[in-house]
């Protein structure tokens, strides 16, 4: 076995337009946050933890691209965030990661079984809860709270799952 033999599938991964699509993703995973964080609000809570912004990349990536590219999005994405933006906190960009990865693998595995449909973001974000209460340290009690201050956030990936899914059976690819 001769080094080229061990990189080849990794260089034929790539070679095949893969690495755009993950510049791509990771962009919008960048973009959206931070316009949705610069956005002005006199509110009690964050726009983050409402619209759940950096979610909607991986998800598009999950639906369009495969899923080495969403994985490595959920997984650079915070820290890229981080980086560049100063957003999220050092300490919340590993529970955002943990919480991204969580929420990518529910849906990779909901996918393998089904057709992606909108409704399936609803159980993928359930999947993450009991690791974001564990991440965050958090009671139980407050799962039904994080569900409903993320229900904009939701609601907004469901119809964006749903219209992914119409365009995507149309033959993109």
């Amino acid at each position: 076995m001769t080094n080229d033999d061990i990189y080849n599938p990794l260089a034929r991964a790539w070679s095949m337009g893969q690495v755009d699509k993950l510049a791509l993703t990771l962009f919008l995973a960048c973009a959206v946050p931070f316009l949705m964080h610069a956005l002005p609000f006199a509110g009690a809570q964050d726009l983050g933890q409402r619209w759940l912004p950096i979610y909607y990349a991986p998800l598009v990536a999950v639906i369009c691209f495969r899923p080495h590219v969403s994985l490595l999005a959920c997984a650079i994405a915070p820290w890229l965030n981080h980086a560049i933006f100063g957003m999220p906190a050092a300490s919340m960009a590993s529970v955002l990661t943990l919480q991204l990865l969580c929420f990518n693998a529910a849906l990779l595995l909901l996918k393998r079984f089904t057709d992606i449909r909108g409704w399936l973001v609803l159980p993928a974000y359930l999947a993450t809860l009991p690791v974001s209460i564990w991440a965050l340290n958090r009671p139980v009690t407050e799962a039904g709270a994080l569900c409903f201050r993320a229900m904009p956030g939701l609601l907004f990936m469901i119809f964006l799952a749903e219209i992914l899914y119409r365009y995507r059976k149309g033959g993109i690819r």
